[in-house]
């Protein structure tokens, strides 16, 4: 018995910094995410439409000269009540923005795209921009979770030095930052996930972070085995320090085995490969299709009021894809035209066959009846599809996993040709694992603010639980008498 104490003495003095370094950084973490984190004044905007008839001129009758430059993507933004289209090619890695009325190339046109985006978020038409830049990688301001690249980062000349990501190929906004929040994003990339060891993918800073996860759920289980279910046991007679110790470690015990069980297995996770949003369409756009093609689609579309366009590929074809903007007595469409055959009308239900499509290219072989035959379209964010994926409006393939707990479930956004997200029963375990045991969501029904409230609370009190121990290691005891 006395080397079980003497080892959970020594385990206590070896994981005092690390559960410093955890339970600070977890106390300033729903601080920060919930109760001081930068507002804007829209998380989302509608997307503005413009009359099809706008759209005097095509790319190639532009000055930008495309000629046979790759053409990787093209969309449609509307910057100012002006429409333009938005190009991708391969010989430049930022888009191409041509007036479609003029014909004028739109020097700097993404930076002031990203621009007139953040001030609309912002709700700030006169707020004064400080630097634009593009984002091409993740970092500790900019993490993974927030799924998205590039995007443009605007921030703003104000005291709170607001900056926000923005992806304007989907005209959407992906984060937001201030100076409290950086520093925030950084103690927290140094206390929490350690990077002072190496970047996030770095094998060496995973397996010292496994490790000593590992040894904070072991000391957890001993503490609770010898100060829980051993508490009325003969010896030294404990100091007050340690006597908060042992209650705040029978109390508290479980919480800590959550924590670092839930963190070990998130960090053994990460040594395989990370699932991330992935583009399942590469197609080069041959630069003719926006010539005559264009002009006849321009001429059926009329005056009708569009908000989207792309060109897409779908079984060997390509199709012009429109977003047509709804009124009060019809709702808003997008309609697939046949390039080859615009004259003769849109496809019937061409955007959930263009996402079908897309789905036998995110799934090997042959799709399940199950899982192509459960399709909804989801404009708001779900159980199964939460707001960390960003992308909305996006197709569902598959039953939700209350249906079918061990079935997949694709989401495909159509507009980007991108799987947004695949809900695999793996993936779905382990989030539940680690959202309930590390971040407390077996609480949500008692509303987000109660339970982070909760959560700081017993963080801090596992702070002085860690505190405690090690201060009690050093400190003589005395002995009981005889």
């Amino acid at each position: 018995m006395k080397k079980a104490y003497k080892l959970h003495r020594w385990l206590g003095l070896l994981l005092g910094l690390p559960m410093l370094l955890w339970t600070l950084s977890g106390i300033a973490h729903p601080l920060m995410g919930h109760f001081f984190s930068p507002e804007t004044a829209h998380r989302f905007l509608p997307s503005p439409s413009i009359p099809a008839s706008h759209l005097q001129i095509t790319p190639s009758q532009s000055s930008a000269r495309l000629g046979s430059t790759p053409i990787t993507a093209v969309g449609l933004a509307i910057l100012d009540t002006e429409a333009y289209y938005r190009i991708q090619t391969d010989a430049d890695p930022e888009p191409i923005y041509i007036n479609a009325r003029t014909g004028a190339v739109l020097e700097d046109g993404v930076h002031r795209h990203a621009t007139e985006l953040a001030k609309a978020f912002l709700g700030d038409p006169e707020a004064q921009v400080q630097q634009s830049e593009t984002v091409r990688t993740f970092s500790t301001e900019y993490s993974r979770i927030n799924r998205i690249l590039p995007v443009q980062k605007v921030r703003f000349d104000r005291p709170d030095g607001i900056e926000l990501f923005i992806d304007t190929e989907g005209a959407r906004l992906a984060a937001v930052n201030d100076r409290l929040r950086i520093w925030n994003l950084r103690l927290f990339a140094f206390g929490h996930k350690w990077t002072f060891l190496g970047s996030e993918e770095a094998w060496t800073r995973l397996l010292i972070v496994a490790t000593f996860s590992l040894l904070t759920f072991l000391i957890g289980l001993s503490g609770l085995w010898l100060y829980g279910l051993l508490w009325f046991r003969r010896g030294t007679a404990p100091s007050r320090g340690l006597r908060i110790h042992r209650w705040l470690g029978v109390a508290f015990s479980v919480a800590l085995i959550g924590f670092a069980g839930s963190g070990f297995l998130v960090t053994l996770v990460k040594f395989g490969p990370t699932e991330e949003p992935r583009t399942l369409s590469n197609s080069e756009i041959p630069p003719q299709l926006l010539a005559k093609p264009l002009e006849k689609l321009l001429q059926v579309l009329g005056d009708q009021p569009i908000y989207a366009f792309n060109v897409i590929e779908m079984k060997g074809s390509a199709y012009f894809r429109v977003g047509i903007a709804g009124d009060l007595h019809t709702p808003g469409r997008i309609d697939y035209f046949p390039t080859d055959a615009v004259l003769g009308g849109p496809i019937p239900d061409g955007d959930r066959s263009y996402a079908a499509y897309l789905l036998t290219k995110a799934h090997p072989g042959n799709t399940p009846p199950e899982i192509l035959n459960h399709h909804a379209l989801l404009t708001r964010f779900d159980e199964d599809y939460g707001f960390l994926n960003r992308r909305l409006p996006v197709h569902r393939f598959g039953q939700t996993s209350a249906e079918h707990p061990d079935g997949l479930i694709y989401h495909i956004e159509t507009s980007t040709a991108t799987l947004s997200h695949l809900s695999t029963p793996q993936n779905r375990r382990q989030s539940a694992i680690f959202v309930n045991l590390h971040k407390f969501h077996f609480l949500n029904f008692m509303g987000n603010t109660t339970r982070d409230a909760i959560l700081i609370v017993v963080m801090g009190l596992l702070l002085i639980l860690s505190v405690t121990g090690v201060y009690s290691a050093f400190k003589p005891r005395k002995r009981k008498d005889a």
